[in-house]
């Protein structure tokens, strides 16, 4: 988020009490928690929200939220310079804060269900939670590594395959995806309106403007130990905005697109368009009118037109080579994506890759710098023009 042109900006983490502030003109970093600028409260912030954003009416101010240890969701309208901190609203009976805090108009965007995702079981026709599917997965787990004990397997440190535990639990039971749902505070009267997504855990908004169309990402996933478990394919929703909600329009997802984790709308010739990724390395260009898919291409090795079942090929995944975030040239000619390695220039009217530049060495003189390089490398999902 920047904060002065040129100068110094503002970096969020998932889900930690703590931020960054950077100058990058005079080189240096400051870390931040709430707790550092909110005095005199009975409380303690455990929590901030992943992605926030300026006020779009007054850019010296921001807005950011945390979760407290009672559950309580605290939304704050900040001033860039953290003098001025005022909380405005608190919602009850949150698990984590939102992984997305958007501002349009007199509306507040909240991702409320990212870190909550709900499935459906078909037979059973009940709903559980991520938490439980994956209290199935490590109950499946445990009982696959003593069976190949009892056997007498020689190797039994090595574990069963996740896309083996998945569709044991999915032959039982099929489960898929249920409604996400956004929230809506009106910060004119501070009423609170949630809406249903077509998938779950709904995560980024992106809003056209000039149309007061406003599209929800859901990326059809949870985690469990660490690593991201696809049910679906992501979803787009797109909604038209009316008289303070949101009506759904129309949709698009695609049977090859898992986790849609960065996106941009932009705008090339007058006609829309959406960008986004799914995993690893396919772009998805998407007609942002209709909803529809342009193309796709895939960033370097195709990994997934062989693939029988893409889940279990992603579910299984070890690479740690991914393409995610994504932004785009003010005019829309051209896109910028980067993985943990490089960093892509794609001219979108010729379809290719015009400039591939390294910012990570695979080798370096000094064997101890690369090791901490290595050791210490993040790789961004979200990116945005300083």
């Amino acid at each position: 988020m920047t904060i002065n042109k040129g100068e110094d900006f503002f970096t969020f983490i998932q889900e930690e009490q703590y931020f960054y502030y950077i100058n990058y003109k005079k080189q240096f970093a400051v870390i931040y928690t709430f707790d550092d600028f909110i005095k005199h409260k009975d409380y303690k912030l455990l929590k901030i929200s992943s992605t926030n954003y300026i006020d779009t009416k007054n850019p010296d101010y921001m807005y950011l939220s945390a979760i407290d240890e009672q559950y309580n969701l605290h939304i704050y309208r900040v001033s860039l310079t953290l003098q001025e901190i005022e909380e405005i609203h608190i919602v009850p009976n949150q698990i984590v804060p939102p992984h997305t805090l958007r501002k349009y108009k007199d509306l507040l965007f909240l991702s409320h269900d990212f870190g909550n995702a709900q499935f459906y079981k078909q037979n059973s026709k009940t709903i559980i939670s991520s938490t439980k599917f994956a209290m199935m997965l490590q109950k499946k787990k445990a009982f696959a590594e003593r069976k190949r004990r009892d056997q007498g397997h020689q190797n039994i440190s090595v574990s069963p395959r996740i896309s083996e535990l998945f569709n044991e639990i999915n032959s039982e039971d099929p489960i898929v995806c249920s409604n996400g749902e956004v929230l809506i505070v009106n910060l004119e009267n501070m009423e609170e309106t949630f809406y249903k997504t077509t998938g779950t855990s709904p995560a980024h908004f992106e809003i056209d403007e000039e149309k007061d169309i406003v599209y929800v990402s859901s990326h059809n996933f949870f985690v469990w130990n660490g690593k991201n478990i696809y049910v679906d394919p992501a979803v787009l929703d797109k909604y038209k905005l009316e008289n303070g909600g949101l009506q759904l329009e129309k949709s698009f997802s695609h049977r090859t697109g898992f986790r849609y984790t960065s996106h941009k709308l932009f705008y090339h010739q007058g006609k829309p368009y959406m960008c986004t990724f799914g995993q690893p390395n396919r772009l998805f260009i998407i007609d942002a009118e209709e909803m529809e898919l342009l193309y796709y291409q895939d960033i370097g090795k195709d990994e997934l037109t062989d693939q029988s079942c893409i889940r279990d090929y992603l579910n299984d995944r070890r690479d740690e080579f991914k393409i995610v975030g994504i932004e785009v040239s003010q005019s829309g000619d051209y896109l910028l994506f980067i993985c943990n390695q490089y960093i892509y220039i794609y001219e979108f009217a010729k379809r290719e890759i015009i400039l591939n530049i390294p910012y990570l060495s695979n080798t370096c003189d000094d064997e101890r710098l690369y090791a901490g390089l290595d050791q210490y490398k993040i790789r961004t999902n979200h990116i945005d023009y300083l």
